[in-house]
């Protein structure tokens, strides 16, 4: 693709900012505003691909009921000529996986304000019945503002929806992939992405992955399955509570989860502030 050319009459393509499994991710002018945007692309070998196809408009479909300031907000989608796209807002920052590799691990308080607002932005996504489904650190941006923002929802679904990935498969990153979803079980439970997020924070604190890999085989996911919840009690000046928080939410036995992020997020922000001593 030229990255010079007008996409739908309107967006100029610029640098790539990312290739996954099903599309490409640009960064690009919107020319009716002249403010930068994100334009993702469908891959052209899947544009038969009914699947894949069907995942990439909910996608955008999806987007289109978030409303929340760090959630890409969906601008524009379609077909131009044989290709499928759509245009979202250009969040600024780098994933926290970037930002841990050049800095090191994040230290409190900054890590506990790190769980908060991705805490407030799961319980937002969860309010209009909507998962995402593939938290983790490469979708997790972070501002120059220090604030954090959640992205690429190429995997998310909502309330009742029916399954796409092919029997056999589990689509997502392993370690940070609940357990139960080997099963098919709780896939429209609040507490899947919250076994990501325990997973996200674990590593941000520590630097360290709790497994490796894009799309593995059940196996390969019980096998990461069976490791004990990430414990941070020993990481200097992270509070005893909230080692144990993090513990509790990548938990392999949903049940003993927190119910909910809005939970999550009130516990962390009560955290924070007896940290402060006000």
């Amino acid at each position: 693709m030229r990255t010079a050319e007008l996409l739908g009459g309107r967006f100029r393509l610029g640098e790539v900012l990312g290739r996954g499994g099903m599309a490409t991710v640009y960064r690009a002018e919107d020319t009716a505003g002249g403010s930068p945007a994100a334009v993702k692309v469908l891959r052209e070998d899947l544009e038969g691909d009914g699947g894949a196809v069907a995942r990439f408009r909910d996608e955008a479909r999806l987007l289109a009921r978030l409303g929340h300031p760090r959630v890409p907000r969906l601008r524009a989608g379609g077909r131009d000529r044989t290709r499928l796209f759509f245009a979202m807002d250009l969040l600024p920052g780098e994933t926290l996986r970037r930002r841990v590799s050049r800095e090191g691990p994040i230290g409190w308080p900054a890590l506990g304000r790190l769980a908060a607002e991705l805490a407030d932005i799961l319980a937002s996504v969860h309010a209009v019945g909507v998962f995402h489904r593939d938290v983790k650190p490469d979708n997790v941006l972070l501002a120059p503002d220090g604030g954090a923002a959640l992205v690429d929802f190429g995997l998310s679904r909502e309330r009742g929806a029916a399954r796409l990935t092919a029997p056999g498969r589990v689509a997502g990153t392993t370690g940070y992939i609940p357990p139960e979803r080997l099963a098919g079980a709780l896939e429209d439970d609040p507490r899947g992405d919250l076994f990501g997020l325990g997973m996200t924070l674990a590593y941000a604190a520590t630097g360290r992955d709790p497994g490796v890999g894009k799309e593995s085989t059940v196996l390969e996911f019980l096998f990461a399955a069976v490791a004990a919840p990430p414990d941070l009690s020993r990481i200097p000046g992270v509070p005893p509570e909230f080692a144990r928080l993090v513990a509790r939410l990548a938990d392999p036995d949903p049940a003993r989860r927190p119910a909910s992020a809005a939970e999550v997020a009130r516990e962390v922000g009560s955290l924070i502030r007896d940290t402060r001593g006000g």
